[in-house]
Formats: C-alpha cells, sequence, structure tokens
C-alpha cells in the first residue's frame, strides 16, 4: 500500500452527532497507531484517517476492515490523499487528444448543386407596403434583436414616375372601414 490515507464507511450515525461515539472509536484506531488523524465527512457519512505511516495503515485496515462498532460492520478502505492546488482556477486539460479534424467527406458519385432561383419580386406586396403611409416617411415594421434584423420601410416619392408594374398603387393611404356585425 502506498498511502498512509485511510476512508471508514458503513459508520453509524451516532458516530457524527455524539462526541462520547467519536472518542470511542478513535480509541479504537488509536490501540493500533496512536498518531492517527481524524476528518469528519457528515454529509458523506464516512472518517478519513491519517495514519502516522503505510506500515501503519496497512495494519489498521487489515484489523478495522470487517470490525463491528456499534452493531455496524466498518469498511476501511485505501484513499487518495488530499490534493493542495497551487492557484485558485483549474489548469488546462492534458493535450492527450491532439489531432487535425478530417475535412467532410466528398459528395456522393453523380450528386450536382442546384443553383438559385432568381429572387421572386411580389408587386402586390410592394403596392400593400407603399400604401402604408405618406410618400418619402420611413417606417419600422419589426425592430430588430440581436439575433434579428431590423425591418424598415422608406415609401418612395413617384409623384408621375411610377414603374409600369406599380401603376396600381395609390399615393394616399388605404382608408379603412369597419366591418359591421350581423344581426342576432
Amino acid at each position: 500500500m502506498e498511502s498512509s490515507f485511510l476512508l471508514v464507511t458503513n459508520l453509524p450515525n451516532q458516530t457524527f452527532d455524539s462526541s462520547d461515539v467519536k472518542e470511542l472509536m478513535e480509541a479504537l484506531f488509536r490501540e493500533i497507531d496512536s498518531e492517527i488523524q481524524f476528518e469528519y465527512f457528515r454529509s458523506f457519512c464516512r472518517v478519513r484517517l491519517r495514519c502516522s505511516s503505510c506500515e501503519a495503515a496497512c495494519v489498521v485496515r487489515k484489523k478495522m476492515n470487517g470490525a463491528v462498532f456499534m452493531g455496524t460492520t466498518l469498511k476501511v478502505s485505501v484513499a487518495k490523499p488530499a490534493v493542495q492546488l497551487g492557484s485558485r482556477t483549474l489548469g488546462l486539460p492534458p493535450a492527450s487528444k491532439q489531432f487535425l479534424i478530417s475535412p467532410p467527406t466528398s459528395p456522393p458519385v453523380g450528386w450536382e448543386q442546384s443553383s438559385e432561383q432568381a429572387p421572386v419580386v411580389s408587386y402586390e406586396l410592394l403596392s400593400a407596403v407603399y400604401s402604408i403611409g405618406e410618400p418619402n416617411e420611413t417606417y419600422e415594421l419589426h425592430h430588430g434583436c440581436v439575433a434579428t434584423p431590423t425591418i424598415t420601410v422608406s415609401t418612395p416619392d413617384y409623384d408621375n414616375e411610377l414603374p409600369p408594374e406599380m401603376a396600381s398603387i395609390r399615393t394616399s393611404p388605404v382608408a379603412m372601414v369597419n366591418t359591421s356585425r350581423p344581426p342576432l
């Protein structure tokens, strides 16, 4: 065994509540190693022991593993010593996997890239947007955020020179007429 640290588990609950029970348990272990130190971890229900030497830890483990204490069988196992970190931050992980990421695979045989279609201009939509307000005014249709753009519409001033496709556009906004309620 290379470590002088041991973990004692399967302890009775009274071990963490009563100082008399702690003293009784410590006395059992001190019969084997008089310089043994105890660290109680109540939330994990275990005690970490630091023996004076590796040889003493071996003897404690042999004698106390499986021993009955207050009606429960103790389990004693070897523990790693506590690690003292040099700084309060974590260091870089070891560079064990340093390899290049392979490029994407080739497309299947016979695959051809499709060409994009030309954009479709909806003159009905342009006509509806133009009829929103007065000429030479800017309207914000959608307020953008980090993930989406802001959409603003600037109505042009086509007094006399409307393109033939937009001849149906009116220069004044459309009056909204309320629909009457049907009779009951």
